[in-house]
């Protein structure tokens, strides 16, 4: 993702990569999905944007999408992903609430809700250190809650780690989230609203 002024930013992600080992002396080998109509096809090459409009000091609308096509070494196996999200967000001391809703087809969702909302938040706990939680509401492929925390390394560098579990109502596992981001902004101690993929 890359911050392009005015509240835009813009991105290229590589989502849903999935390996597996064939056998003691065998290397890794990506694996890709065909068409499925009731599964989310993965892995996936997504085009991101979301623009923020700030309304006043406390509060912001975030709109986004994502979309693109699955990995696939057959051009006939290629489909659409799409993904759009609106958030209504409300910071006050670095503590940050945010609610929307969301909107996918099967081939982003997989099997379950094509509408939901998203919930999150974050609180700081001491300086530079944060706890943050979101939750995919539903029943599909991508409906899971997040606990973990955010530290600031420096200004310009996040370190986050933390655990999800599925969503009630779905049937995904649960799992730990380790992520690092640089920042071409000083985050710490503004703050800016992330994009929630």
């Amino acid at each position: 993702m890359y911050g392009l002024g005015k509240g835009w930013d813009a991105g290229v992600n590589l989502v849903g990569l999935k390996f597996a080992d064939k056998g003691p002396d065998a290397r890794f080998e990506l694996q890709t999905n065909a068409i499925d109509q009731y599964r989310q096809l993965k892995p996936a090459l997504l085009a991101t944007g979301q623009k923020q409009w700030r309304v006043d000091g406390h509060w912001a609308v975030n709109v986004g999408a994502q979309a693109g096509i699955n990995v696939s070494d057959r051009l006939s196996y290629k489909q659409l992903l799409a993904f759009g999200y609106g958030l209504v967000v409300y910071t006050h001391h670095h503590n940050r609430i945010s609610l929307g809703p969301y909107v996918g087809n099967r081939n982003y969702l997989g099997l379950g809700n094509e509408v939901g909302l998203l919930l999150g938040a974050e609180v700081p706990l001491v300086p530079r250190l944060h706890l943050m939680t979101d939750w995919i509401v539903g029943t599909n492929d991508e409906s899971v809650a997040t606990l973990g925390v955010m530290f600031m390394v420096t200004p310009h560098v996040q370190f986050c780690a933390g655990g999800f579990a599925g969503s009630f109502g779905s049937e995904n596992k649960g799992g730990i989230v380790v992520e690092v981001n640089v920042l071409t902004w000083p985050d710490w101690p503004a703050g800016r609203q992330r994009s929630p993929h």
